[in-house]
Order: structure tokens, then sequence, then C-alpha cells
């Protein structure tokens, strides 16, 4: 693995020596993020910053890293500089409402998150991390309706898994809980085979005392379930919600289906 990162890793810095465009110092970044080092992309998106003072992604970029790599005290200082010069960009308004909810400084976060949010128009795609963050404030703060309201509202705009989830989590929390479970097993994102809707319109049926409903839920994904692998993985689900109320027959016979699409799996083996 060292030697798979150590070779691109030398290319770069080959690249970044020769005073590059702004771009490559950008292309750069973002591959030290995806191999986890954050404050070596914070570092470069500070430079492309330096180079393209007037762009404010860079400045969203850095702050971002910084937060992931713990640094919150630097990254609230950036956002606080970075707000006076763009006081209306929509992702420092978000980064600066996630970074108040991060330290639970809900009042302060809320004004930000709304303003990075921004109007609900159809097509739009909503920055979906200031959504959840401002849908957890929400929730937390006992104000389910107002966040069931917003994420109906991004469900008719632009629907995502995620804003699904939301939703259900305030219709729980508004005891409409078979109700969300009802409308996750009927979506779009369930039919594709998202494994989080699954997994949270389980949950509620659990909730709701039926384990049988819980249970369908994961046979019925593994039905619908993308590869062998999630079909293994549904089916166990199963399984392991009868062997939680002693239908050990049930979950015998689900342990059994899912040894038919892996015989050679060991993990599988009967006990």
């Amino acid at each position: 693995a060292m030697g798979k990162r150590a070779a691109p890793r030398m290319a770069y810095d080959e690249a970044l020596k020769r005073r590059p465009p702004v771009e490559v110092i950008a292309e750069v970044a973002a591959w030290e993020e995806q191999q986890g080092e954050w404050e070596r992309a914070a570092k470069l998106y500070e430079w492309a910053q330096r180079r393209d003072p007037q762009n404010p992604q860079w400045r969203a970029l850095r702050v971002e890293c910084l937060m992931r790599a713990g640094l919150f005290d630097r990254a609230g200082r950036i956002l606080r500089f970075a707000l006076k010069a763009f006081p209306d960009h929509p992702r420092l308004n978000a980064l600066m409402g996630i970074w108040h909810a991060k330290r639970v400084e809900w009042v302060e976060a809320e004004p930000f998150l709304k303003k990075g949010i921004g109007e609900i128009t159809r097509g739009k795609r909503p920055d979906l991390q200031a959504v959840g963050a401002l849908v957890e404030i929400w929730l937390c703060q006992g104000r389910s309706r107002e966040a069931l309201a917003l994420c109906e509202q991004l469900l008719k705009s632009s629907p995502s898994a995620e804003v699904l989830i939301w939703w259900a989590q305030a219709m729980d929390e508004l005891g409409k809980t078979k109700a969300a479970a009802v409308r996750l097993e009927r979506s779009h994102a369930f039919r594709a085979g998202d494994e989080r809707v699954a997994r949270v319109a389980a949950r509620l049926w659990l909730l709701s005392n039926e384990p049988a409903r819980a249970a369908a839920v994961w046979q019925q994904f593994a039905h619908h379930g993308r590869g062998q692998r999630l079909k293994i993985a549904a089916l166990l689900q199963t399984a392991a919600v009868w062997e939680q109320v002693d239908q050990l027959p049930k979950a015998l016979a689900a342990i059994v289906a899912a040894q038919r699409l892996a015989p050679n799996e060991p993990a599988l083996a009967a006990d």
C-alpha cells in the first residue's frame, strides 16, 4: 500500500515544484484527501487560495480538511475571515453552521445553516451536510414538525435517500413510525438497493414491535439487492431479526438461503 501511494506522490511532488497552475494544485490536494491526509490537503488548498484569492471555494475546501483533521480552532478562524470577504457564499455559511453545530452551539449554527441551504427550488441540489446538521439540531430541540416540513419540501424538489431517512426520523419523533417505515419500503431508493434505507425501515418496524415486518424488509431487499454480496447480507439480516425474537426455524431458513447463494463462504458454514 505504501508503494502504491509513494509513486503518485512523487509524480505530484515533481509537478508542484514547477509553479503549477491552480488546477494542478487542486488535483494534488484532492488526491491527498483520498489518502486521508487532511493536513497536507489543507496546506495545498491554502496555496491554491493564495494563487487565486478571489475564488472562495479554496477557503471552503481548506476548512473542510482542517475540520476533518480535528483542527477546529484554525477552521473557525479561517471561516470568520472568509465570511467577511464572501458573506453570501452558501458553502462557507453552511460550514460555519456545521462548525457551530459540532460545538453544540445550536442557536449560533441555525442562521448559518439556513443561509447555506438557501432557497429550495426544483432541480437545485441542496447542501446535504447543512440539511443533515439542521435536521439533527431541530430533532434534538423537539422541533420535529419543522424538520419534517423541510424534508418534505426537499423530497419534492430534489429527492435523495439521505433526506428520506431524515424525514423518517422526524416522522418517528412525531409518533408516525409505521407510516415512515411503509414509505421507506415503497421508495425508489429501497427498490434501487440502498442498504441505508432498508436498515432504517427494518429498525422502524422493530421499534413498532413488528419483527415479521422487519424481517420482510430484509427479504424484500434481498430480492431487489444488486449483486450477490448484498443479497447474502440481507438474508443474514433477516436471520438476525428472527433470532432476536426466538423464531429459530425461520432464522435457520434465512441462513440456509444465504448458504445456497454462497456455498463456499466459510463464514456461512452451519454451526
